[in-house]
C-alpha cells in the first residue's frame, strides 16, 4: 500500500511541476518480462492460495529466491533510471529479512491492531498467517531481523491503513522518483547529459573564429592582415599614423 501511496504523491507532484502522463512512455525499461514473471509466481502461491500452511518451508523459500532474483536482476539491468538504486536496495531489504524468517514477511500482532488488520489473520497448526498477503505474525522477540521487518504503519483512522518495512519504504520512495522524474520526460536529461560537439562544431558555436585583432595577440597564433599595405615591411621610427598619411 505504501508503494502506491509514494508512487501517487510522486505523479501528483510530477504534474503539478509541469509535467506530462504522455512522458512516462518514453522511459526506456530493459526485460519488463522479469518482474511480471515474478509476481506472477508469488500471486500464484502467497496471494491466492487457500491454505498458506499448506505450502512447504522449502517451496516458499525456493520460490523467494527465484522471484527475488528475478527482480534484483531487473533492478540492476535498470540501474540507469532515476530512482534505481533505491529500489535495487528497497528489494535487497526485503529478500533479507523473509529468508531469515522462512520466506515470509514478519509482522507483530501490536502492529496489525495498529492497522486495523487484525481480523485478516488467519491460523494454521499453531501459527499465524495474514491471508492474501506475504505476513506471518510473530512475536518482536521471535523475529530474525525484525527492525527489517513491517515496524512501520499508516494508523487505521487514516485512509490506506497498513503495515510496511524499511524496504517497502525505501521501494516506495524510489518509485515515487521515478514517477516524478519520467512525468518531465527524457529531453531535459539529454539536455544536461550531452556531450560536447565534436571539433569543428563546437568552434563554431562558440562564436565561429575570432576577429583578426584577438589572434594577432595568442603566442604562436599567425594570421593573416588583408588590409592596404600591411604586407609592407614597417620603417623604424615611424608611427602607424604617419605610415598610413605616406600611404595616402
Amino acid at each position: 500500500m505504501i508503494l502506491i501511496v509514494l508512487s501517487g504523491l510522486g505523479l501528483v507532484a510530477g504534474l503539478l511541476r509541469g509535467g506530462a502522463v504522455g512522458n512516462l512512455a518514453g522511459i526506456r525499461v530493459r526485460y519488463a518480462w522479469l518482474p511480471l514473471i515474478a509476481f506472477a509466481l508469488q500471486a500464484s502461491f502467497i496471494l491466492f492460495a487457500r491454505d498458506p500452511a499448506s505450502i512447504p518451508v522449502w517451496m516458499r523459500v525456493f520460490i523467494l529466491l527465484v522471484t527475488h532474483a528475478g527482480l534484483l536482476s531487473f533492478l540492476v539491468l535498470n540501474r540507469h533510471l532515476p530512482g534505481a538504486r533505491l529500489l535495487l536496495a528497497g528489494a535487497v531489504l526485503n529478500a533479507a529479512v523473509m529468508l531469515a524468517n522462512g520466506g515470509f514477511m514478519p509482522v507483530t500482532p501490536q502492529a496489525l491492531a495498529r492497522s486495523g488488520h487484525t481480523g485478516y489473520i488467519v491460523y494454521e497448526d499453531g501459527v499465524q498467517y495474514v491471508r492474501r498477503s506475504k505476513d506471518i505474525v510473530l512475536e518482536r522477540e521471535d523475529t530474525r531481523l525484525w527492525f527489517l521487518s513491517d515496524v512501520f504503519g499508516i494508523p487505521e483512522p487514516l485512509p490506506f491503513a497498513s503495515n510496511f518495512s524499511p524496504g517497502d519504504l525505501l521501494i516506495g520512495v524510489g518509485a515515487a522518483w521515478l514517477t516524478y522524474r519520467g512525468l518531465h520526460g527524457p529531453a531535459r536529461a539529454r539536455r544536461r547529459d550531452s556531450p560536447p560537439l565534436p571539433g569543428p562544431a563546437a568552434r563554431e558555436s562558440r562564436g565561429h573564429l575570432r576577429s583578426g585583432e584577438e589572434l594577432r595577440h595568442e603566442p604562436g597564433c599567425v594570421a593573416h592582415d588583408d588590409r592596404p599595405g600591411a604586407d609592407r615591411p614597417a620603417v623604424p621610427g615611424r608611427t602607424a599614423l604617419q605610415s598610413a598619411r605616406s600611404d595616402a
